[in-house]
């Protein structure tokens, strides 16, 4: 990874997963949900039997048991000073979860756990690859007021015993249309992130958000969602909602694709090629003719000079 890392505490951000020997009691293939813990400091995990078969029904479920634990149990709801959740929503594989207005009170720690625990319990079940928090009907924003996006378990720690987050600062590189949406232009840029979530998908969300510099276009629309990023053996997977597909402002769909195919390869040290799927399908075709079936390599000849 091109990053000069930065090792820090941030004691607000911690996501502690507390070791207990009632958490150790949860099989490996058992049902289960998250709570906190009596001093409000991490999360324990407990055994749970799902009742309802639907992937909606289950998240609405375990959102429920989250916020009742069983008498007797010395834990404490996760959904604590008078968050409550409104509504639940299911679709291509992003469980919807919108609180009301009591969220914004959270401290950073509370948020921190509250959302920690409640993606390691929704993405327990297959169908669910990611959640997306709304407060009211608004999505949920960082400090910086930008969108945060799906949450995925690996945006999270789960450890026994205290944890900490380490931050990075790393040089990424990201490649938009030029004003004629034709060609690539490349531009660097230094960022801060949580090192527990991966460069590569960090690179795709700065692409979503696009550039508000007049001799750039954005490539892609506000409205894409990252479903997943892995690596593996050289190659990203990236997995995109649907809305990818109907992505083409001012740039060409060859700018498009390698727009994020670029950045990504000239980001991250480990990956040589994109996969990419929408909904994890990639025997599709973008635009009626970039067949997505194939990793990509980068492309040079589309950056402009």
């Amino acid at each position: 990874m091109k990053a000069t890392k930065i090792f820090t505490m941030i004691l607000l951000s911690l996501l502690v997963f507390s070791g207990c020997d009632r958490q150790e009691e949860v099989g490996k293939d058992q049902s289960f949900v998250y709570y906190l813990n009596l001093d409000g400091t991490g999360l324990e995990k407990r055994a749970y039997e799902y009742t309802e078969k639907s992937t909606l029904k289950r998240a609405q479920e375990a959102l429920e048991a989250m916020d009742r634990p069983e008498e007797g149990e010395k834990v404490r709801s996760l959904l604590s000073e008078g968050v409550k959740v409104k509504k639940v929503t299911f679709s291509k594989g992003v469980a919807g979860v919108h609180f009301n207005g009591a969220f914004t009170g959270l401290t950073k720690l509370s948020e921190t756990l509250l959302l920690g625990g409640m993606t390691y319990t929704l993405t327990q079940f297959p169908e669910i690859e990611g959640v997306q928090v709304y407060i009211d009907d608004s999505e949920l924003a960082d400090a910086d007021g930008q969108a945060r996006g799906v949450l995925h378990k690996e945006d999270f720690i789960e450890n026994i015993g205290a944890s900490i987050h380490t931050t990075e600062t790393a040089k990424i590189a990201l490649y938009y249309g030029n004003q004629t949406g034709d060609k690539l232009v490349k531009r660097m840029k230094s960022v801060r992130y949580n090192s527990n979530s991966s460069i590569e998908k960090l690179v795709v969300e700065k692409l979503i958000k696009g550039t508000k510099t007049k001799e750039e276009t954005s490539p892609l629309a506000s409205d894409v969602i990252v479903l997943g990023v892995t690596v593996k053996d050289g190659i990203c997977y990236l997995n995109l909602s649907e809305s990818f597909m109907s992505t083409q402002g001012k740039t060409s769909p060859e700018v498009t694709i390698y727009s994020l195919v670029n950045s990504i390869i000239d980001t991250s040290e480990s990956v040589q090629k994109v996969q990419i799927s929408i909904n994890g399908e990639s025997d599709v075709k973008y635009k009626e003719n970039i067949s997505l079936s194939k990793p990509f390599s980068k492309n040079r000849d589309i950056i402009e000079e």
